[in-house]
């Protein structure tokens, strides 16, 4: 009798639970409280890069924000990596903020240029990139979208082009968004405030497909590792929110479930 009851228990629990949006938010109080919320660098301090927390507000929010001091060289990343959320195609999600470049180093060419999105690797991700190239940026930065899969290779490459530069020094807000219901097959949405005109594109089938079978872990800023020198971009982040799907039970099942276990406690006491 218990195995069954703990068996029914999980299944009405499983049968009744609600998918529905969430939101995280970031504000970078402290470094203590951004690790708390599942924030970690990788890669700081690696080829004399530098991510994590730091004390300022260039960003333009309270004291405290994302640091992203990146140059080519080693692989560096500063994400919530316990996101708790499901970020795929199946459900809408997004993320907006306040954003600052504050500083170039050389020409901001870093081979794969950062990523501020969505990402489970350096080969799988969906966001916003800092593009730089000499020959028609100059030794300018220009923001863009871009979609990748670890199977696929690059999807979705849009802007990133000389009508979307960002000038130094200016605080910034930004937003990047998927609404699955947009479209014939859902819509990717992006923008930085003031550096061009947004970015709208409609998935195509087979980019839905794929937008269905990726599992984002983790939404933050991420740039793959590329042979090292000089050229850096430096980025601020602040009073990030970004949004999922969560899974949460009806509150039926949870009174069921409630139920079912004081039952099969009395059962336990009765046999005893």
């Amino acid at each position: 009798m218990k195995k069954n009851v703990f068996w029914l228990v999980i299944v009405l629990v499983g049968m009744s639970a609600q998918l529905v949006q969430a939101a995280k938010l970031e504000t970078f109080n402290s470094a203590a409280s951004a690790a708390a919320n599942g924030w970690t660098a990788v890669g700081n301090g690696v080829d004399g890069q530098a991510a994590g927390w730091i004390g300022t507000n260039s960003a333009g929010g309270a004291a405290g924000e994302a640091q992203f001091d990146v140059l080519r060289g080693g692989l560096v990343s500063y994400a919530d990596s316990n996101l708790g959320l499901t970020v795929n195609g199946s459900g809408g999600f997004s993320m907006s903020g306040k954003l600052n470049l504050v500083g170039l180093v050389n020409t901001p060419d870093l081979g794969n240029p950062p990523v501020l999105g969505f990402f489970s690797s350096t080969t799988q991700f969906l966001g916003i990139t800092f593009r730089g190239d000499f020959d028609d940026l100059g030794s300018d930065l220009a923001w863009g979208l871009r979609f990748s899969t670890t199977g696929d290779g690059i999807r979705i490459n849009a802007g990133g082009d000389a009508s979307r530069k960002i000038a130094v020094g200016v605080p910034r807000t930004f937003s990047l968004n998927y609404d699955p219901t947009v479209g014939a097959f859902g819509t990717i949405t992006a923008e930085i405030s003031g550096a061009g005109a947004p970015i709208t594109h409609a998935l195509s089938e087979g980019n839905r497909d794929l937008l269905n079978g990726v599992s984002f872990n983790m939404a933050g800023l991420i740039k793959s590792a590329t042979g090292a020198n000089a050229n850096g971009v430096n980025l601020r982040l602040d009073d990030l929110e970004y949004t999922g799907v969560a899974t949460i039970p009806e509150p039926m099942s949870v009174t069921l479930a409630l139920l079912l276990v004081g039952t099969m406690g009395a059962l336990r006491q009765r046999n005893s």
